[in-house]
């Protein structure tokens, strides 16, 4: 009988012990739960329940859209749990099924900062929605903005955003940017260096393949911006089927710059991001 009792106290005491550790746990929702729960009410309400989300990207308040890294793809990851977990009406497709579109597409990874050209590659889906996320700086930590689009809309049918710490597992999952390129050649906005102005730049020609596949998007460069004015050493970034990535290298060679200038107010050469967007229609 007496060791009956002590099996039942030292149970109790394993039970205790595992629900003062357990409860604070059970008790915090994961971080992205209440903003899945606003984005699916949306989406369910407007009978959209077939959904992709793709991976997020960080962004710059000056540079604008930037790369999509690990963290991105975890924290995509995160929200697409959250989706699941707040509304169980919702289904959505895995990376896998989404790469294999890219591919299909002649798309790369980073493509998916474009919403013109997620739209447009996801137009012959089957999906009713697809969902982006950006990520900046927060004093926080990090800020992550979602945004859900209608599939064949421009602008999204949800936004919201949200802070959440910069954990030890995030900053695991940084790496080391690699060298870039031409590094002799400086960069604008940096140490006083002012951006060249664009003072000739033609639309770029879009071509009867794009036109015939209504193919939408931008096309990504980076070019070094001569003293004179002049885009060489064109090196493509994302790029765009039917033609539309030769078409854009061809009408950059062609633009005419007002050239970036130094601390002094000379001219000087840089290296430069530089999009070219196309639209159908």
């Amino acid at each position: 009988m007496k060791s009956s009792v002590n099996d039942f106290i030292r149970t109790s005491v394993i039970l205790i012990c595992a629900l003062a550790f357990c409860s604070p746990l059970l008790a915090q929702e994961p971080q992205f739960d209440d903003l899945a729960k606003d984005m699916t009410d949306v989406l369910v309400k407007s009978r959209r329940y077939k959904v992709v989300v793709v991976d997020f990207f960080a962004v710059d308040a000056y540079k604008g859209p930037g790369e999509i890294n690990d963290v991105g793809r975890k924290l995509a990851d995160d929200f697409r749990a959250a989706l699941l977990r707040r509304n169980h009406e919702i289904i959505t497709e895995d990376r896998a099924t989404m790469m294999d579109r890219l591919r299909a597409h002649d798309l790369v990874v980073a493509n998916l900062t474009s919403p013109a050209t997620v739209t447009w590659m996801l137009g012959d889906s089957g999906l009713d929605a697809w969902v982006s996320g950006e990520i900046s700086n927060d004093p926080a930590g990090l800020k992550v903005k979602v945004s859900a689009y209608r599939v064949g809309a421009y602008f999204p049918e949800f936004e919201g955003e949200i802070s959440i710490p910069f954990t030890t597992e995030l900053k695991a999952l940084v790496r080391e940017k690699p060298l870039r390129k031409f590094p002799s050649i400086a960069r604008a906005g940096e140490n006083g260096i002012s951006y060249p102005a664009c003072i000739y730049c033609p639309q770029a020609h879009y071509t009867g393949e794009a036109v015939k596949e209504k193919v939408e998007g931008t096309v990504e460069l980076e070019a070094t911006i001569d003293e004179a004015g002049k885009a060489k050493d064109i090196e493509v970034k994302v790029g765009l089927p039917g033609g539309l990535t030769e078409s854009a290298v061809e009408a950059v060679t062609n633009w005419r710059f007002k050239p970036a200038t130094g601390p002094e107010g000379k001219p000087v050469a840089i290296r430069q991001v530089v999009q070219v967007w196309f639209r159908f229609g």
